[in-house]
């Protein structure tokens, strides 16, 4: 759902040199450190991949000369969405399962580059955000819409060296076109020079936060092991 950082900003800083991380180093990492099906429950499937560069990350941005600007300044070197689906079932509507999860994760050239990047995305408005999660869901089966986004409490402690955490609420197209209300929290953590979100949606309710938290101690553990 969420990759680096969306914006609405019209300043930037000045590029810096080239992060020392290459593009092949900071792919092997991030295949590493996402969450895989089995993480989640043995009958989710992945159904959504895609392995983007600075250029492409912009250009899911309106503002997208800005965001390469802002890539290159805080060392983005590259960034990795995949998605996951639960089996459809009537568990998805009266049993309040996960339908969906979804987590990103963009490698850094340094921890001050990733620690940038989180505090810039801290500091985004609501509505922007929402803008962000709608385009963001256009590679999905389920698109999104009518969507409303608030900063919820805290997660509960991890082992990342940041995190915060966004409640979305909205309409979910499903491929079948049949339209539901859904409820996502995301939970965004930096682990060193990598940043992720990690995203659980339900339908017409939230989702299970203890499970949401249970896959954020697995995606920071892999990103804590990846970078020793």
């Amino acid at each position: 759902m969420f990759s680096a950082a969306c914006s609405h900003s019209d300043d930037a800083s000045a590029p810096t040199e080239p992060p020392a991380i290459s593009t092949a180093e900071a792919e092997a990492k991030l295949r590493r450190i996402v969450l895989t099906a089995g993480d989640i429950a043995p009958d989710y499937t992945q159904d959504s991949e895609e392995l983007r560069d600075n250029a492409e990350a912009a250009a899911l941005r309106p503002d997208a000369d800005l965001a390469r600007r802002q890539y290159e300044d805080w060392g983005q070197v590259l960034s990795l969405d995949i998605q996951f689906a639960a089996p459809a079932t009537n568990e998805l509507l009266f049993a309040g399962r996960t339908a969906r999860v979804s987590n990103s994760a963009s490698v850094f050239g340094s921890t001050e580059g990733a620690a940038d990047a989180m505090t810039y995305l801290r500091g985004l408005p609501p509505e922007t955000v929402a803008a962000y999660v709608e385009r963001s869901s256009s590679g999905s089966p389920t698109k999104l819409s009518q969507t409303r986004v608030r900063r919820d409490a805290e997660p509960a402690a991890t082992a990342a060296d940041e995190s915060f955490i966004l409640r979305t609420t909205g309409t979910a197209t499903l491929a079948t076109g049949l339209e539901m209300n859904y409820v996502a929290d995301t939970v965004f953590v930096r682990v060193g020079n990598t940043n992720g979100a990690i995203t659980a949606i339900a339908l017409n309710q939230p989702p299970n936060r203890d499970e949401l938290q249970r896959l954020v101690g697995a995606f920071v553990f892999k990103a804590r092991a990846a970078s020793g």
